[in-house]
């Protein structure tokens, strides 16, 4: 699986496209090749990833990725944007089902030299959000030995609030590193778009390749996190009272979200990750063969970067190896639901991929992003009957409806994000703009059913992500995913799930929602009917 990349060699064969002849007979042939070159480039990048995600405290490997996105992928870009403009006439030749994929990538936005230069900056830069993350240590603030994260899910209250303000603690240290990148980020992107004739970044970032797939626009975008506020706030704020009636306390406080029902402590009861991992295969092959022999396949090439509950704290990401026909993720196992459900998610990610298939172009093995995060919410939900071994019989209700407190969760804050850019990326400068104070401003519109009296400062820290800082505007996908992905509750059937997880872009995105029987922007009267459904199955699982 060895992958040697070199740049003086991939640069000459994309120069060479630059000058060659085209024409409608020869455009097929064309992609062909512009695609395979692009792989490389994209290949070498991801094996950079891996090694800065596997190894976060190693600054070589993260100057590595850092120089490789200043030095390499900005004439890569321009070589590659080059080739796609060559393109632009003879698309209508190209294979009608390359045609929903290839369409963002030859019609996108073309930037002059200037212009890319700043974009490249941007992208060598944000990859210091994982230089200080990595750098947050959850230690008590008093001195005392111990681990807050080994002890969040503990059935003494006073022990998970001592917990609970030790990370926040931890995470508002280095809060002041996480603004001043943020700005110079969103200065640097404010000056790109203003080079290339927009008023603000907002205008610019929702006029670039990764949101010009879209097939919606901001209105819907705004209309979808109004859907939010109004009908998913008080589903979650359904079971977070629920919880609090359980817990015979009048308000939810954050350290009590994240333990079981009832206040049990729900530890899964396989905590090991190799022995949680054959069992996620065996949950697979209930679902699907072909999923299993996948998973299967994928984990023999070692790329499943697992910390155990011993091993430092990783956030759950993953990447394509197109060259090589593999993925890879890093995450975090420590025997507690969420980390399972974010194991199987990034696990998601790697099997659809795979099963796309070797023969499609490398830019098919990555739909809108819409379906690409629908496709690991889905595995997540159809588990669920199947986790029998991690949470045993008696348990399992109480992990459908942490399932869905996730979900719920997730899109409430995904679109709360978006907002929060939305205001943020309008701006030309933020000089005078204290980013927690706008987070919490705009979080008093997302109600929740958590009370944070007394917390607001330390939970101001709550708007940083990978997202914000990565990809802008990356986040409210997760709200229509989810949207599609929760219409699943109950058993699917293998055909079912093979089709799901073999599908590459070969149809716009609302098309493809609609084959799922989610529409990807519902009116007001689907996302009721959804809403209600949802409901439904809430009652039964706080009534059963």
């Amino acid at each position: 699986m060895a992958f040697h990349f070199d740049w003086s060699v991939t640069r000459r064969g994309l120069q060479v496209l630059l000058s060659d002849p085209l024409t409608s007979a020869n455009v097929t042939d064309f992609m062909r090749s512009l695609d395979h070159l692009e792989a490389q480039v994209y290949e070498h990048q991801s094996w950079l990833e891996y090694a800065t995600y596997t190894d976060p405290s190693n600054g070589s490997v993260r100057q590595a990725l850092s120089d490789f996105k200043r030095e390499v992928q900005l004439e890569a870009r321009a070589l590659i944007d080059g080739c796609a403009a060559r393109i632009e006439p003879h698309f209508d030749a190209l294979p009608e089902a390359w045609k929903p994929c290839l369409r963002p990538f030859v019609f996108r936005p073309k930037y002059d030299e200037a212009v890319n230069q700043l974009l490249a900056e941007v992208s060598s830069r944000s990859t210091e959000f994982s230089a200080i993350q990595n750098a947050v240590i959850y230690v008590y603030p008093d001195g005392t030995e111990g681990n807050p994260l080994d002890v969040r899910g503990s059935p003494d209250a006073q022990v998970r609030e001592r917990a609970h303000r030790a990370m926040l603690h931890a995470e508002a240290q280095v809060q002041g590193q996480y603004v001043t990148l943020f700005k110079e980020l969103h200065s640097l992107r404010t000056q790109a778009a203003q080079q290339a004739g927009y008023a603000t970044a907002l205008d610019m970032l929702w006029y670039s390749e990764d949101l010009a797939e879209r097939d919606y626009g901001i209105d819907e975008v705004r209309r979808l996190r109004e859907q939010v506020k109004t009908y998913v706030c008080p589903l979650l704020q359904q079971i977070r009272d629920y919880r609090a009636r359980l817990l015979n306390t009048p308000t939810l406080t954050p350290w009590d979200a994240v333990i079981g029902l009832g206040g049990r402590s729900l530890r899964l009861q396989i905590p090991e990750v190799q022995a949680t991992l054959d069992e996620l295969g065996q949950v697979l092959l209930q679902l699907s063969p072909q999923l299993a022999h996948t998973f299967s396949t994928q984990r023999e090439a070692n790329l499943y970067a697992v910390a155990g509950v011993n091993d430092p704290y990783r956030p759950g990401y993953g990447n394509f190896l197109p060259v090589t026909g593999r993925s890879w993720i890093t995450c975090w196992y420590a025997n507690a639901p969420e980390t399972l459900f974010i194991l199987i998610h990034e696990v998601g990610h790697t099997l659809h991929r795979a099963m796309i298939g070797s023969d499609k172009l490398f830019r098919q093995h990555f739909p809108a992003v819409e379906y690409a995060e629908f496709v690991p919410q889905f595995l997540e939900v159809i588990s669920l009957p199947h986790l029998t071994a991690f949470f045993g019989e008696e348990y399992l209700q109480d992990a459908q409806l942490l399932l869905l407190e996730r979900a719920l969760g997730v899109m409430v804050y995904r679109a709360l994000m978006d907002e929060f850019q939305e205001v943020v990326y309008s701006r030309v400068t933020l000089d005078d703009l204290d980013l927690g104070a706008l987070y919490l401003e705009l979080l008093a519109h997302y109600p929740t059913g958590i009370d944070h009296s007394g917390l607001h400062d330390l939970h101001a820290v709550e708007w940083v992500n990978w997202h914000a800082f990565m990809r802008p505007f990356y986040g409210i996908e997760y709200v229509t995913a989810w949207y599609a992905a929760l219409h699943w509750f109950g058993e699917a059937l293998p055909d079912q799930v093979d089709a799901i997880f073999s599908r590459s872009q070969d149809a716009t995105t609302r098309n493809m929602f609609d084959d799922l029987g989610a529409s990807m922007c519902p009116d007001n009267e689907e996302f009721r009917a959804w809403v209600k459904a949802i409901g439904e199955h809430l009652v039964s699982l706080t009534t059963g």
